[in-house]
């Protein structure tokens, strides 16, 4: 019973999802794509980027794969950007990466 409820919990604990691509802190030209880990059991996934000042410039929702193209047409400025995903299923988050800060110097 004990082993049994250990299984149940670890199944309910949200699990992470680390930034591969581009990797956390990096400094140089724009990413030609975004990377991630697999979630087990995840339907799809959401990625958003957001400025340094708080300003959401892409919001993808539906993503199959773990990984996503720089979004064709987006124009940013040099400067900081931060990106995260999340897996979701059944229309719920069931694991979240976090922040992850990128800088484009070129």
């Amino acid at each position: 019973e004990a082993g049994a409820s250990a299984a149940a919990a670890s199944q309910s604990k949200p699990q992470d999802i680390n930034h591969l691509e581009p990797r956390r802190d990096s400094v140089g030209p724009r990413p030609a794509r975004f990377a991630w880990t697999a979630v087990p059991n995840a339907g799809t996934y959401s990625l958003n980027i957001w400025t340094e000042v708080d300003t959401k410039v892409v919001e993808q929702h539906g993503l199959t794969t773990t990984t996503a193209p720089w979004p064709e047409g987006l124009e940013v400025p040099l400067g900081t950007y931060f990106w995260a995903v999340v897996a979701v299923r059944d229309g719920r988050p069931i694991a979240e990466s976090g922040l992850s800060a990128f800088v484009i110097t070129e």
